[in-house]
């Protein structure tokens, strides 16, 4: 502080030498939000490195990420920072963070949380501002980034939200697109049940796990009766609406950790770890009473299912192979007795 002009050149430097730094930040901070985003295909991860990181740049108390649900139009809490973890679903355009997704335009609100607070374990406090930026590629909504800070934006924090959307909304897309590839990969396109080619590797797991450990594993194979009479008499197009209803009946008896998937034709194969033959022919039942006491108004008649059921250990088998060829030979014994019925495995496979 000499009070002449060597203060007022230091000034000078101080201001450009802090203006350089602040440039080198911002560009670090790009720099660091393209690569990582750019580092992975995994949705879930990315949702989590896109709010982890978004909260880091803007130096934000408070994120959230939502996924856009089209069939509901609701946006959908995926993952959050700073903030408690059961929230609600939002409808496209309700409140400010509807709003945004629907205009896709950023709104940042002067002290309105909008629902969402900041929880500091102590206690929870609504942000100071919050900003409200739609996810959007291509003029497609794919979900919304909350943030929230005890302090106010400044100016250049707008940019950066800019930049924010542009990056993630590009990223976002990318890693949906590569999510609904592996699911149709691995889902049968009429019922969206699960296909073969996933069974098989789902129940080869399953089986080492229950040889390893001795716990039961039991396969249910369910066949539609008199399938091909459908498709003579009412068409292909009834057909499938027949094995769509069937696929719900199944879809909606099982719990999510466990296996329904589509294995042939008519055919279906349920996958119950931990399950006993007991517990297994419980729900085959539950199964064939309600293929047989639904109704389609184009037919005098109810359809009805052949189920066979097989257990591990109690079936002498193996290999998971012969698990699904054990439930088979039980359900072709259900066919032969009069159909609609659940057999149960001898506990022998018939070699043919």
């Amino acid at each position: 502080r000499t009070g002449d002009q060597f203060e007022s050149i230091g000034k000078g430097f101080n201001q450009m030498a802090d203006g350089i730094r602040k440039r080198e930040e911002k560009l670090k901070k790009h720099n660091e939000v393209a690569k990582l985003l750019m580092s992975t295909l995994d949705l879930k991860e990315l949702l989590t490195k896109m709010v982890d990181i978004a909260v880091a740049v803007t130096e934000s108390h408070m994120g959230i990420a939502y996924l856009y649900d089209e069939g509901t139009k609701t946006l959908i809490p995926n993952t959050q920072h700073g903030t408690k973890a059961d929230l609600p679903s939002i409808a496209l355009g309700e409140g400010y963070p509807g709003k945004a997704a629907a205009d896709k335009k950023i709104f940042i609100v002067k002290q309105h949380g909008a629902g969402h607070e900041v929880e500091l374990g102590f206690a929870s406090v609504t942000p100071r501002e919050a900003a409200y930026i739609p996810l959007a590629y291509q003029d497609k909504i794919h979900g919304l980034l909350v943030l929230g800070s005890l302090d106010r934006y400044s100016e250049e924090d707008m940019h950066l939200f800019e930049y924010l959307a542009n990056q993630i909304s590009i990223a976002l897309d990318n890693a949906i697109l590569h999510q609904q590839v592996q699911e149709l990969s691995i889902t049968d396109t009429l019922t969206g049940l699960a296909n073969r080619r996933f069974l098989n590797l789902r129940l080869a797991e399953e089986w080492a796990r229950a040889e390893r450990h001795r716990f039961s594993l039991t396969v249910l194979l369910a066949d539609i009766d008199n399938f091909k009479s459908i498709n003579d008499t009412f068409g292909h197009d009834r057909g499938d609406e027949v094995l769509k209803a069937v696929s719900d009946i199944i879809r909606g008896s099982v719990r999510k950790e466990e296996i329904a998937s589509r294995f042939g034709g008519e055919e279906f194969v349920i996958v119950l770890a931990g399950t006993d033959t007991d517990e297994a022919y419980s729900l085959a039942e539950r199964i064939r009473v309600q293929v047989a006491s639904h109704m389609f108004a184009w037919m005098d008649k109810s359809v009805t299912v052949s189920v066979g059921v097989a257990t591990y250990p109690d079936a002498k088998v193996t290999r998971f192979e012969e698990l699904i060829q054990a439930a088979d030979q039980a359900m072709y014994k259900a066919k032969v007795t009069g159909k609609n019925r659940v057999t149960v495995s001898e506990g022998k496979i018939m070699v043919c």
